[in-house]
This record gives structure tokens, C-alpha cells and sequence, in this order.
């Protein structure tokens, strides 16, 4: 069965149901061009990602500042990058890297523990002041988790909550973006290793990781 393309109407309505539940509005030429880089790609896929552009865009936004990609394939990246640009992209490209490396998922906990095994994350994070205990604060990664939204799932194995990308375009992409860089690659797929296999049991999880 092939994917269904969304018509016009679809959209039309799909987009003030979104709009009234998140209590916003747009002007008509943003309205516009959100309805118009839909129909581009008239996938399910690509209708959130462009909305979820657009929510933020203001009224007085200029032109320059409400634009929106035609495809599935530059959407996906543009989100990661205003992710990256907003919560920092050497925590962002981390966490993401050991995301998709986990292929089955990670826990909340599991993640903060990998991230905090990162010396260049947390030398990023703790640029201004030394904390007593060298760990990534937990909000960081929930920050990163809620700019997701339903782009992550999560699954219950083994009394475990495990989160992973919803889509596989979203493990594509991400596996592009950075496992694609060899350091990141090898950094992420040895950390997770070592960290289930219990090498980091029982000590602190700060100063472990040096590379990249």
C-alpha cells in the first residue's frame, strides 16, 4: 500500500485544527507559504515539520525569517539544526548520535549517563563556572526532548521507558549528520558499549571521554 499524499482541503483543515489547538494564528502571506511548501510534498511527514516551523514564526517577522523547505529529506535536517543552534550542537550532536547508535532506544537516565561520560559536552556546558559534580544537568536533555515532541516514541521493554526516533527518516538523517563523522561514530557506539557492559560501574561519570 503506498503512502497517501494529503489534498489541498486536507491541509487547509489539518492546519486550523493546529493552529486553534496551539492557540496561534498567522498572517495571510505566512499562511500562505506554510499551505504552498506543504502541497510541495503533500506527505503526512512533512506537514508537522513545516508547521512546527512556522508556529514560531511573528507577525512582523520579515521575509527573510519565515522561510520553509519543499521536502521531507532538507526538513528534517533544518529541524536538527535549529535544535543545535538553541540548546548547543556539541550536546545536541551527541545526544542524537547516541540515539540513533542505541538503535532499540535509550532510558532518560541512560542518556543523561552517556552524555555526562563526555568531557567536550560538559566543558561546553560548564564554560563560565565548575560545578562540585561534573554531570549534565538533567533539564538540558529534557529541553532537547521537548523540541521533538512526536518525533521521539517511547517503548517499554523490560519494565524500561526507551525512547527512539519515531520515523526512520529520522534515523536516516541523523545517521547522515553525525555518524557519519567517524570520531562521532566510534565515540558513540564504544561509549555505549562500555557503559552496558558495566566498564563505568561504580565510578563517577565525568572526565571519561576525552576525544572528539
Amino acid at each position: 500500500m503506498g503512502i497517501s499524499h494529503l489534498n489541498s482541503a486536507d491541509i487547509k483543515g489539518i492546519l486550523s485544527k493546529w493552529l486553534s489547538t496551539q492557540n496561534r494564528s498567522l498572517t495571510s502571506d505566512q499562511h500562505t507559504l506554510l499551505m504552498k511548501s506543504i502541497e510541495q510534498c503533500p506527505l503526512p511527514l512533512h506537514a508537522p515539520l513545516c508547521f512546527d516551523e512556522a508556529r514560531r514564526w511573528r507577525s512582523y517577522d520579515l521575509a527573510g525569517h519565515t522561510q520553509l523547505t519543499s521536502t521531507i529529506e532538507s526538513a528534517i535536517p533544518a529541524l536538527f539544526e535549529r535544535i543545535e543552534r538553541q540548546h548547543g550542537r556539541l550536546m545536541v550532536m551527541h545526544a542524537f548520535a547516541f540515539l540513533t547508535a542505541a538503535r532499540r532506544g535509550l532510558t532518560e537516565g541512560e542518556m543523561e549517563d552517556l552524555l555526562s561520560l563526555c568531557d567536550p559536552v560538559l566543558n561546553d556546558v560548564y564554560q563560565y563556572w565548575t560545578p562540585p559534580l561534573r554531570r549534565l544537568p538533567p533539564l538540558l536533555w529534557v529541553r532537547v526532548k521537548y523540541e521533538l515532541g512526536d518525533y521521539l516514541v517511547t517503548r517499554s521493554t523490560d519494565n524500561a521507558q526507551l525512547i527512539y526516533w519515531y520515523h526512520r527518516q529520522f534515523i536516516e538523517t541523523a545517521s547522515a549528520r553525525y555518524l557519519s563523522i567517524p570520531e562521532l561514530q566510534l565515540l558513540s557506539h564504544a561509549t555505549i558499549a562500555e557503559y552496558f557492559l558495566g566498564v563505568y560501574s561504580g565510578k563517577t561519570l565525568s572526565c571519561l571521554i576525552t576525544q572528539f
